[in-house]
C-alpha cells in the first residue's frame, strides 16, 4: 500500500509540473464550465435538479449491491433466451 501511495505522490508531482499536461486540464474544464453553464438555461430548477440528481447517485451507490444482482440477473435472462437451441 506505501508503494501506491509513493506512486501517486510521484507521478502527482510530475503532471503538475507538466505545463502541457495543466493546460489540457484546464482546456478541458473550461469547455465542460461553458456548456454547464449553457445548459442550466434548460432547467427551471436548476438547483432541484441538483439536488434530484445527487438523491439518485445517493441511492445508487448505496444500494449498489442489490442493483447489480437485478442487473446480472436480467442480462443472464437475455443472454439465455438469445442461445440457439442445441
Amino acid at each position: 500500500m506505501a508503494t501506491q501511495a509513493s506512486d501517486f505522490q510521484s507521478l502527482s508531482r510530475r503532471y503538475t509540473a507538466d505545463k502541457g499536461f495543466r493546460s489540457f486540464i484546464q482546456k478541458g474544464l473550461s469547455g465542460y464550465y461553458q456548456k454547464r453553464d449553457q445548459n442550466k438555461a434548460n432547467f427551471q430548477d436548476w438547483q432541484g435538479a441538483r439536488d434530484l440528481a445527487a438523491e439518485i447517485k445517493y441511492e445508487a451507490v448505496n444500494h449498489l449491491d442489490k442493483y447489480l444482482l437485478e442487473f446480472e440477473e436480467k442480462i443472464t435472462a437475455i443472454f439465455n433466451r438469445k442461445k440457439p437451441a442445441a
